[in-house]
């Protein structure tokens, strides 16, 4: 793999000599920290052999902050908070209980619950997006230096995700 992304990285500075600058490899891991993030902790769930639901719960949960934006809706943001959680937890409990019976295969019935999710999601919001208020936007390119912070925050977590695979045993391992 490192071979496959050094080769790419080498094609693309060919093509594009901007490409090969340390302030577009900064856009780069800027633009995939919050991939990086996800995929950290999907990596513990998959090398321990159990495939668990992560998308489109998230959506769901979401639903109750679409119209959290407008003034007159402000007085409800705690209680769309609480909404949001409670959800989360319905849909979450309900997605173990299906995927820890022994005779589920559990990357199925992921992938089932992820398309069912996803489905009640879109009907509910009409396919719409799901903005961030304008008062969290900043937040997501505040830096230290040249380094944004999501980026080290992601870089952490990919090391403390290796530390703790690398000092806790694995399922064949």
């Amino acid at each position: 793999m490192a071979v496959v992304l050094l080769a790419t990285f080498c094609l693309f500075s060919i093509a594009a000599p901007s490409f090969f600058s340390i302030h577009n490899v900064l856009d780069i891991l800027h633009v995939v920290s919050p991939m990086i993030i996800v995929a950290s902790g999907m990596a513990l769930v998959v090398i321990s052999g159990k495939a668990r639901h992560f998308g489109r719960v998230d959506r769901l949960c979401r639903i109750g902050d679409l119209h959290a934006e407008h003034a007159e809706l402000q007085p409800f943001v705690e209680v769309a908070a609480a909404v949001s959680l409670a959800v989360g937890s319905v849909l979450g409990a309900i997605n173990g209980i299906r995927c820890g019976r022994p005779w589920i295969n559990s990357l199925i019935a992921t992938l089932g619950t992820m398309i069912a999710f996803r489905g009640l999601g879109l009907s509910m919001t009409d396919g719409g997006m799901i903005g961030l208020p304008e008062a969290v936007k900043p937040l997501g390119n505040a830096a230290i230096g040249p380094l944004y912070v999501d980026t080290l925050i992601a870089l952490a977590i990919l090391l403390g995700v290796d530390f703790v695979h690398r000092q806790t045993s694995s399922v064949g391992r």
